[in-house]
């Protein structure tokens, strides 16, 4: 892809081959998609994951985006105030502010999650009529900053509902964890992007480097295991919410990990000279160690134990 092309430039050329849908018997192909995507740019990965969320979503909901044209992000962020939807599915009107909205000065439109009757729902909004809150939420790194990742403001904003009201259909299917684990397989992607930047100005070829190099490449095919398998798992049983939610737990949880630890070989291994001297190691460390903090941690282990003992 032309690098000399703007982010909204490549990602717009990139969603004109949409990826398969999760579920459907190639979700192994959409894993290994966003995958190759992050190894070559973050950035875009994170782009085209959402939109890709927004189309599978949409599906699995049996409804339509409003525009089929449209690049789309997924605005699920909470902060210390929702966002509140009032009125009817087709002419919502919201109110709030929201953080965390990924893409927010590229996409056209975006999946928004607003309380309506005091329920989590999804809303399809149009990005031009909202309004960027600078001022409380300055970026103050420059890891991600080409996606423009904002706090947004919602003035009675037109919305229209992805799904019947009251029903909850964001959080209450099994492909919102088949999507958790899409993140992740970025997450892999932006692994092996970083062991790559390592690779191209490695100079250490000593017993305890070469040790450490080897540890972080094991970390990496653990990974990539888990993710196939995952996929695997998924096509073979997509619909059952309680196999989904606990198989995405339990991937998100052992991908980090093993990321963080491939994170902490690379740098005991080559010495500081990459992280001084590579952009390229450093952005990729910066934007790898940022996205990781998906992770929801201990919120997402403690389900898990409390089901072993329930069990």
């Amino acid at each position: 892809m032309n690098a000399q092309l703007t982010l909204a430039d490549r990602f717009r050329a990139q969603i004109e081959r949409p990826l398969p849908l999760p579920g459907k018997g190639n979700t192994g192909q959409r894993f290994a998609e966003l995958r190759r995507l992050a190894r070559l740019d973050m950035s875009l990965a994170r782009l085209v994951e959402a939109h890709e969320d927004a189309r599978a979503i949409a599906a699995e909901l049996g409804t339509d985006l409003v525009d089929a044209t449209a690049t789309y992000g997924v605005w699920a962020a909470t902060g210390p105030q929702p966002v509140i939807a009032s009125g009817s599915a087709a002419s919502a009107r919201l109110d709030g502010t929201l953080p965390w909205c990924g893409g927010a000065t590229i996409v056209d439109r975006a999946l928004v999650v607003a309380m309506f009757d005091g329920h989590p729902q999804l809303f399809d909004v149009a990005v031009a009529d909202l309004r960027r809150v600078v001022d409380d939420d300055r970026w103050t790194t420059s890891t991600f900053a080409d996606i423009g990742t904002s706090s947004m403001h919602f003035d009675r904003v037109s919305g229209t509902s992805v799904a019947p009201l009251r029903t909850g259909g964001y959080l209450d299917r099994p492909g919102f964890w088949h999507g958790a684990i899409g993140v992740a397989a970025c997450w892999s992607g932006g692994l092996a992007g970083v062991m790559d930047a390592y690779l191209a100005v490695w100079r250490r070829s000593d017993p305890h480097s070469l040790a450490h190099l080897g540890a972080a490449d094991s970390e990496l095919a653990a990974i990539d295991a888990i993710i196939g398998q995952a996929a695997r798992s998924i096509d073979s049983n997509p619909c059952d919410m309680h196999a989904a939610e606990q198989r995405a737990r339990r991937v998100r949880h052992s991908v980090e990990r093993a990321a963080t630890r491939a994170l902490d070989h690379l740098p005991v291994g080559a010495g500081p000279g990459p992280l001084a001297h590579s952009s390229d190691v450093s952005t990729r460390t910066a934007e790898l160690t940022m996205t990781l903090r998906q992770c929801h941690g201990e919120r997402d282990l403690e389900p898990l134990g409390a089901g072993l003992l329930a069990q």
